[in-house]
């Protein structure tokens, strides 16, 4: 599913997530929590990048993710990647990495390195489609 601000695909027992270059709009955002709470997947791939979440949006996180599973984080702030740190004491599912270890965040959610080729792929089709809503 594709939105201005955000794309998702759910395959397999992943949800990834890809944020465009932009924060999420706050209409896309309350589209994307609606669709993805029919998906209750046990591991979680966001790419973040630069975008930085509002307090309030950073709650609808920690509710949608009330049920076992792990969500890496990739993100390119060191910052910020402290702060997904801190909600990862607090929630033990996040742990935050850099937008350049895929491969470090899927070994972390469990997942085969045979896949990554697979993944890869896909991020690459997800990122593309958001740089065409632009």
């Amino acid at each position: 599913m594709v939105f201005r601000t955000i794309a998702y695909e759910a395959f397999d027992d992943l949800f990834l997530l890809v944020h465009g270059p932009t924060d999420p709009d706050l209409q896309d955002w309350k589209a994307l929590m609606k669709e993805a709470r029919h998906y209750r997947l046990p591991k979680h791939l966001v790419l973040a990048g630069e975008v930085q979440l509002t307090p309030s949006q950073r709650v609808d996180v920690v509710e949608y993710l009330h049920f076992p599973c792990k969500a890496a984080v990739m993100l390119s702030s060191p910052l910020t990647r402290s702060m997904v740190t801190a909600i990862g004491w607090l929630t033990s599912k996040h742990r935050a990495f850099s937008m350049t270890d895929l491969e470090g965040a899927l070994q972390y959610l469990d997942i085969a390195p045979e896949r990554l080729d697979e993944i890869n792929r896909r991020i690459v089709e997800l990122q593309r489609t958001l740089r065409a809503q632009v």
